[in-house]
């Protein structure tokens, strides 16, 4: 027997099933054949390139494949996508002519003399990503939430099988479409049924009213990173960084990258708006416009600090010098549909700190109009912290405490309000204020032979590395997760750029000897390149970049999280302050060892 469904999604794939196909009939395909998959992308990779028809019987060119996706690429964009879960020895070919089909549809070639050439010169261009799936699990799971536990992230598609009808969504439809399991199993739901409203059920009154099952199934990617270039395994949709990558070269790379990815998002247009916000890679757009203020003035700040690095790029640093006084110029020109920087204690926090560390002229009548007026709602944030929102008074902290040097009157000030914080934080809330509030009490005890609240930092400090994610903790199947920090205790930890967040004090604290004594700088180097190794792995290098239809664009850009492609804004400046600390801290640490 043998059916199809076309998802209306898009993201699911068209499939047939015959007999025994959902629960794998045929001898299942192994991720552990990687022989076999790459003989797959080959056949792939020729078929595509002479376009050659596919006939309705053809078999696989490898034995026992349960399911497979085939997507092609012109440009960074989809122009054709396909797949198939029968395991009927015929998955692959069914795939591969679901793509080719739309592909040839939606090419922009029209059909004239110079059809075939020009088909020809798109084929070499077209860039192939492949999914090879094993046999299909069956899931007993009584939630769309406890299926999205269940299923790995970006290396399991799921499949839903109601009757003889089956569909599947495989990793990569997932990944690009920022979707997890358990949304995708609610679209299939919808799907294979016609009936939208089934997706709220329960699975378990599927299961025994409908006979609905869910399936889950490991897959192998094969990728392409650019037109020409050899099919590459993927691992969730790219390569996993090793920790042998994590040298002085390796971070110094990584912080000149970030740097010219952020100054990349900056308005073309003469119009003083700055910078974009978000970027989606995937689609190649940015999804929020322009980024606000505060995300606009944390950029400028780590730009700035970026500059500043002994071992930063000087082309790339003279340019970043440049792009963020353009960022804090376009800032102080408030137009009439633009908000205030200084209108939200956030941003004008932040706008006051990038001004502190850029020197600001008092001929400079933008620059310096911005600076007061920061400034006069900092001064209503000093006198009245109670009406400042808690989730942003440790940034405001910060930029009080580091004026200080200008302002040493307010010195008994600044420091009663850094100091409350921390008496009236639990051990877990303290994590959630960095790295501001760490940074706002190094500014407050500048100079001082002892740290006052080090107990309470020490105590932080360990409670983020007792949350990284370790080779034990990840699994083998995961070893992209390795280093990053996760607050909670299910089963299915998932780490994600707010790594960022907490690790970011903890590189300025290794620098700092009332904080990091020698006998342990070691030991805390090793967890902080850890943590570091997983920040690089959310920034899009070549592999990852085979995605995206921005693929320049987006190089070095750090993704919200390995199962979501947007980049915000914060995700990669927060990163690269993080390369900074870490980079001045080494510096540090190998000065004091030379003495």
């Amino acid at each position: 027997m043998c059916l199809s469904v076309v998802g209306a999604s898009g993201l699911s794939v068209q499939a047939q099933v015959a007999e025994g196909g959902a629960t794998g009939g045929a001898e299942a395909f192994s991720v552990s054949k990687p022989r076999l998959a790459m003989q797959a992308f080959g056949w792939v990779r020729d078929t595509v390139r002479s376009w050659a028809v596919l006939g309705v019987d053809q078999e696989d060119p490898v034995p026992g494949i349960a399911s497979a996706a085939v997507t092609l690429r012109l440009g960074g964009k989809i122009v054709g996508r396909g797949g198939d879960a029968a395991g009927d020895g015929r998955s692959l070919v069914r795939a591969l002519r679901e793509a080719r089909s739309e592909a040839l549809r939606r090419l922009p070639i029209d059909r004239d003399a110079t059809y075939e050439q020009r088909l020809a010169d798109a084929a070499r261009r077209i860039t192939i990503s492949m999914e090879l799936g094993g046999k299909m699990v069956l899931m007993d799971a009584a939630s769309l939430q406890e299926v999205a536990m269940i299923v790995a992230p970006g290396l399991e598609g799921v499949a839903v099988r109601l009757g003889d009808t089956v569909q599947a969504v495989f990793p990569e439809a997932m990944l690009i479409s920022r979707i997890n399991a358990g949304q995708a199993v609610a679209g299939l739901i919808s799907e294979v049924s016609g009936n939208a409203n089934l997706a709220f059920s329960s699975l378990s009154d599927l299961r025994d009213q409908s006979g609905l099952r869910v399936y889950r199934f490991e897959t192998m990617q094969i990728a392409q990173p650019a037109p020409g270039e050899p099919g590459t395994f993927m691992h969730r949709g790219g390569k996993v960084v090793p920790m042998s990558s994590m040298t002085i070269d390796g971070l110094v790379e990584f912080a000149d990258g970030l740097a010219q990815h952020l100054m990349h998002r900056r308005w073309p247009g003469v119009e003083p708006y700055g910078m974009f916000g978000t970027m989606d890679p995937v689609q190649g757009r940015f999804t929020n416009g322009l980024a606000s203020p505060l995300e606009q003035a944390t950029c400028a700040y780590s730009l700035i600090r970026y500059a500043s690095l002994m071992r930063a790029d000087k082309q790339i640093a003279t340019r970043a010098t440049a792009q963020a006084h353009k960022l804090m110029r376009d800032l102080a020109k408030v137009l009439e549909d633009e908000p205030d920087p200084a209108s939200d204690v956030a941003s004008a926090a932040m706008c006051a700190v990038v001004l502190m560390n850029m020197s600001v002229q008092d001929s400079e009548q933008g620059l310096a109009g911005l600076s007061r007026r920061c400034n006069a709602k900092l001064d209503e944030a000093l006198a009245h912290p109670a009406g400042v929102d808690e989730r942003v008074l440790p940034l405001v902290a910060w930029a009080i405490a580091m004026r200080v040097q200008v302002r040493p009157g307010e010195f008994e000030g600044a420091q009663q309000l850094v100091r409350e914080l921390f008496l009236q934080s639990l051990d877990g809330q303290v994590v959630g204020m960095m790295p501001w509030l760490g940074w706002a009490e190094l500014a407050i005890s500048k100079g001082e032979p002892e740290v006052p609240v080090k107990v309470a930092l020490e105590r932080m400090r360990d409670r983020v590395w007792a949350h990284q994610l370790t080779v034990r903790d990840a699994g083998d199947d995961s070893a992209d997760l390795v280093g990053g920090i996760v607050f909670t205790k299910s089963s299915n930890p998932l780490p994600s750029w707010n790594t960022a967040r907490a690790v970011a004090f903890l590189a300025t604290m290794l620098g700092d000897p009332r904080l990091t004594a020698k006998d342990d700088q070691s030991g805390q180097i090793v967890k902080l390149l850890g943590s570091l190794r997983f920040l690089k792995q959310l920034s899009a290098r070549e592999a990852e970049t085979h995605m995206y239809t921005w693929p320049g664009r987006a190089r070095w850009g750090v993704r919200a999280a390995l199962w979501d492609q947007e980049m915000p804004v914060q995700a990669s400046a927060l990163t690269l302050l993080c390369l900074i600390e870490t980079l001045e801290s080494l510096d540090q640490i190998s000065s004091d060892q030379s003495e």
